[in-house]
């Protein structure tokens, strides 16, 4: 059964969302962590970053993990390595897939974050407030 609003174009100033790219939303400027990085280091770098979510990168640029703040926990050894925390469930999405792929595939799979991709090279990520960002500004 498709909802009432499938199908329907939602204009946002001069932009339609459903013709919105990936490329489009997200920031070039990715945030990563190693396997190798502490909690510490990176819980740093999130904040000082204003992010909630880190891809955890191998050597050759691709999504081996992530790490999210909700991961973080009052009882954590700080001085714990990424790798020892980090989920491997890593969903991604290439540059050029609309933005309500992106959408409908956080929606169904249950997650907020999405590694955005470029020839299987980790490149930026796509938070489910990115999208929240282009509704409410428009």
């Amino acid at each position: 059964m498709q909802s009432p609003a499938a199908g329907r174009a939602y204009t946002f100033g001069e932009t339609e969302f459903i013709a919105m790219k990936v490329q489009d939303l997200i920031m070039r400027d990715l945030v990563t962590a190693e396997p190798h990085d502490t909690l510490a280091s990176i819980e740093e770098r999130m904040a000082d970053r204003n992010v909630h979510a880190l891809p955890v990168l191998d050597d050759d640029g691709k999504a081996v993990g992530i790490v999210t703040s909700s991961d973080f926990t009052p009882d954590l050894d700080m001085g714990t390595s990424v790798a020892d925390l980090m989920s491997d469930m890593v969903y991604e999405i290439d540059l050029g897939e609309e933005a309500r792929e992106a959408a409908r595939r956080m929606h169904d799979l249950g997650v907020h974050h999405l590694v955005a991709t470029e020839r299987g090279r980790a490149v930026g990520m796509l938070s489910s407030f990115d999208l929240l960002r282009v509704i409410i500004e428009g």
